[in-house]
């Protein structure tokens, strides 16, 4: 799958796309070097902002800078000038990506397709986020391009509706009801939509392929009509303004984690060539992918950036040399005549600082079955990849655990639920229930479920991984 992946993204070049640089293998490992992207998922965007300051009109620039890149995808030619008849098969709002610039990317294609792939799904296996899938794509089926088509219906329609689109099902109950047709229309739940803006909604989501519209650039059209309709005109900086002032904290801590971890690497050069320098840099821990909601629990995940390619420049130059060292500035460090590399990389440390603090007060904690002994706590830990556990026990309350590994500073916080009656089963709410005004200016709070209530203590009515709620 990894390969596939390279294969498909070598081949996109779009300004909606995640650039793929170089695809290689070093030391019997293949590796794949993309863009370095400075911003944050589409997930994470609507999770922190909300309606009210990221407003409908905003989050239709993003959908309709998705199209585009996805009209890219789904018309892309081999060398031949046949199409490659590529589908994404798992675009969601945790796959889009919006740059501090306000430029919109479509990442991860590690389940994409085209159509003269050799590998096959195994029967019966569903690839790509539930929430999301296409009918054809749920019931295991072949899918083309007009799959992409209706996760991107889906994504318009929980713009518009300001909650997800399957608040309160289970995976198996989703299915039926996407393979079904029977989930609600736009106008159900939001019924002073314009009617234009519902149509194109609907449209989208049609359970027949052929009923939706034939080309991601036809779908993009349409939304750009209403926008201009509207008089609702957003442009990119607007959009990137908005994602920099929400986590501005967030883009300060990972610079200065970058430049902390950067090392200076001095290049001796041949007799009669200046002295260069250059830039490495090593791995950076991620600070904030604590925050970050994930299927597996995980609560802290490392990103990597390499500079390889500059590492491996500066071995090969350094080899070309063969005179004697040059005078150079007072204060900067030589390369030995013995050729051997100057680069230094600042290790990282032996330890990790975790913090944990969960509500409420009285919760006890342990970390793979030892007690910790305060709540909150903090202290140092040696840092390595095996998987921890963190366990967190409070009367009247239900017991949860986190797994993850150790390889960075990390803040872990969290609130236990109450324990729920046994005898009260849970009821889920009835998505054709239109008794809920609609929701002007927000998104629904913590906890709503269809109807803007507070579910019942224990019940979990949304899925962990939801943007629409904090």
């Amino acid at each position: 799958m990894f390969l596939d992946e390279a294969r498909i993204a070598a081949r996109l070049n779009h300004a909606n796309v995640v650039d793929t640089y170089e695809i290689g293998e070093d030391q019997g490992r293949h590796f794949i070097a993309m863009e370095y992207l400075q911003g944050q998922p589409y997930s994470a965007v609507v999770k922190r902002l909300g309606a009210a300051e990221f407003p409908l009109p905003v989050q239709l620039k993003v959908l309709s800078s998705v199209l585009e890149g996805l009209y890219h995808v789904h018309e892309l030619r081999d060398f031949d000038g046949s199409r490659l008849g590529l589908v994404h098969r798992d675009v969601s709002p945790q796959n889009v990506f919006i740059n501090y610039d306000g430029q919109v990317k479509i990442v991860d294609f590690g389940i994409a397709k085209a159509a003269c792939s050799a590998a096959s799904t195994r029967a019966g296996v569903i690839k790509g986020k539930i929430s999301y899938l296409a009918p054809e794509q749920a019931r295991g089926g072949e899918v083309d391009h007009r799959a992409d088509l209706f996760a991107v219906g889906v994504m318009l329609w929980e713009a518009i509706a300001q909650r997800r689109f399957t608040v309160g099902q289970i995976d198996a109950a989703t299915i039926h009801r996407r393979i079904q047709g029977i989930e609600p229309r736009i106008r159900e739940v939001v019924p002073d939509v314009p009617l234009s803006l519902a149509r194109i909604c609907d449209r989208a989501l049609e359970i027949e392929p052929d009923h939706r519209f034939g080309t991601a650039l036809e779908f993009q059209h349409a939304l750009e009509a209403y926008r201009e309709e509207s008089g609702h005109r957003v442009e990119p900086r607007e959009v990137g303004r908005m994602v920099a002032q929400a986590f501005a904290a967030e883009r300060f801590r990972l610079d200065r984690l970058i430049e902390d971890n950067t090392t200076t690497v001095v290049m001796q050069p041949p007799a009669g060539e200046d002295l260069v320098t250059s830039k490495s840099v090593v791995a950076v821990p991620d600070e904030d992918a604590a925050a970050r909601p994930s299927r597996s629990r995980r609560w802290w995940v490392p990103v990597v950036v390499v500079g390889a390619l500059l590492f491996l420049g500066a071995v090969f130059y350094l080899g070309r040399a063969t005179g004697p060292s040059h005078a150079h500035s007072p204060g900067t460090p030589s390369a030995s005549s013995g050729g051997e590399s100057p680069v230094a990389l600042a290790p990282l440390s032996s330890s990790v600082h975790l913090r944990i603090h969960v509500r409420p007060p009285e919760a006890t904690l342990s970390l793979d079955g030892e007690p910790l002994g305060a709540n909150p706590y903090e202290g140092s830990h040696a840092r390595d990849l095996r998987q921890r556990r963190v366990e967190a026990r409070a009367p009247g309350h239900e017991t949860e655990a986190w797994l993850g590994v150790l390889d960075c500073d990390t803040n872990l916080e969290r609130e236990l639920r109450p324990a729920q009656d046994a005898s009260v089963p849970p009821k889920l709410p009835d998505p054709k229930d239109s008794s809920r005004p609609a929701p002007k200016d927000r998104f629904p709070s913590v906890g709503d479920d269809l109807r803007g209530n507070n579910p019942k203590p224990g019940q979990r009515t949304i899925d962990p991984t939801d943007p629409y709620t904090k």
